[in-house]
């Protein structure tokens, strides 16, 4: 007769499993190479893919629980940053964590999933680091607070221009642009017809395209050239440029 182990010595090697587990994920989490996945995935993957297993039948999950496997450790891969090795549970609880992660989000349709290759002889394929380098980062943050001040600038010479229309003007793009009423309603306000709403409107375009190009002139400040008459703002029109068109 086979005799039967004392169920008191399975304990000792179920913490010694788990604590060898949390050891080999130190050891990638260090060395992020290729050996050290796979030495993690051929101690962890059967346990855990036993759970994930229970867990599909206690959840009436219809799904593979081999698929559930690899999603898991595709975010174990992923997020190897973020295990804690002196968190209590140690690696068996996180890739709990993850697991469970995982299975909620099969229950949503998804474009693709990422495979994990396991078979032993071949390589596995390490997810895409989509991360920039700290260089293009750095650039990439140059730029941005480019283009801010770039608005920033853009956005007050817009302003001061706006302030050298007449008050008509300004009040008939404001309406327009900025309050998104009808001509029908400007007509109203400026006391004109619809056809001649809309005449005005234009003229304050082309007056405030008029100053904006005028401003952009080497020597240039915008409201040059600006005369009040008959209540309206009269502008010059932008000088062409000098620049001989290359034949």
């Amino acid at each position: 007769m086979i005799a039967h182990q004392p169920s008191q010595d399975l304990a000792p090697r179920a913490d010694s499993g788990r604590a060898e587990e949390t050891r080999l994920m130190a050891a990638f989490q260090a060395r992020r190479d290729h050996a050290s996945f796979e030495a993690l995935y051929a101690a962890a993957a059967p346990g855990l893919l036993a759970w994930i297993e229970r867990l599909h039948l206690q959840r009436r999950h219809p799904g593979d629980p081999r698929e559930t496997l690899q999603d898991t450790f595709v975010n174990i891969h992923r997020y190897v940053g973020t295990f804690r090795a002196s968190a209590p549970g140690g690696f068996r609880s996180w890739a709990r964590t993850i697991a469970v992660n995982a299975l909620r989000r099969t229950r949503r349709p998804r474009a693709g999933r990422a495979i994990l290759q396991t078979d032993l002889g071949e390589s596995t394929p390490e997810p895409a680091d989509v991360r920039l380098e700290p260089s293009a980062a750095a650039a990439l943050g140059e730029d941005a607070l480019a283009l801010r001040s770039g608005l920033t600038l853009l956005m007050l010479h817009y302003a001061r221009c706006f302030d050298q229309l007449s008050s008509r003007d300004r009040a008939a793009l404001r309406m327009v642009e900025v309050e998104g009423r009808s001509y029908a309603e400007v007509g109203e306000v400026l006391g004109t017809e619809r056809s001649n709403t809309k005449m005005v409107v234009f003229r304050a375009r082309r007056r405030l395209q008029a100053l904006a190009a005028a401003c952009l002139e080497p020597g240039e400040e915008p409201g040059k050239g600006h005369r009040e008459g008959h209540g309206e703002a009269s502008v010059e029109p932008p000088r062409r440029s000098r620049l001989r068109r290359i034949a």
